[in-house]
């Protein structure tokens, strides 16, 4: 279940970074998909944490990492990544012209130090902020809807004078 959250998260946050204009709706619906299916869990149940994250690019990593050399050069980090996005998008397809330049521009977006290799600290770096994005999302959803009934308010007043 982590590992779903996790891959659906890490889409949500990468595909706005590296969307083209088609792919921009899509990430935008995501984060609403979210917050519906967030008061069918137990409320108490957030995103996934930066240790959880890192446990599990920990756990992952050997099945990525063909050379063992400890980082990911960018085949490995391809095939993290389509299996990642296949996840939450099953049509993607990495082989066609538009797959290939999103694996190339998420490897640059990723690859912080430039080295032509992604450590694990730039992969948990890198699906980290997809982590706090999904649980933040739950929490200014409670904190908008008095503002957002205030705004409603007062476009109400504004529009009766």
């Amino acid at each position: 279940m982590l590992k779903h959250i996790l891959f659906a998260s890490s889409f949500v946050i990468a595909a706005p970074a590296f969307a083209q204009t088609t792919e921009a709706a899509p990430a935008q619906d995501a984060p609403a998909a979210t917050q519906q299916a967030a008061p069918q869990e137990a409320p108490a149940q957030s995103g996934p944490t930066a240790d959880q994250i890192k446990q599990l690019v920990a756990g992952e990593w050997s099945k990525y990492d063909l050379d063992s050399s400890g980082a990911l050069e960018q085949a490995e980090f391809a095939s993290w990544m389509t299996d990642l996005r296949k996840n939450s998008e099953p049509t993607f397809d990495s082989a066609s012209e538009e797959g290939a330049a999103w694996l190339q521009r998420a490897f640059e977006f990723a690859d912080k130090d430039s080295n032509a290799s992604v450590s694990q600290g730039e992969m948990v770096t890198l699906l980290l902020p997809a982590a706090e994005q999904s649980a933040a999302a739950e929490e200014p959803a409670a904190t908008e809807t008095p503002a957002e009934s205030a705004d409603n308010t007062t476009s109400s007043s504004d529009s009766a004078m």
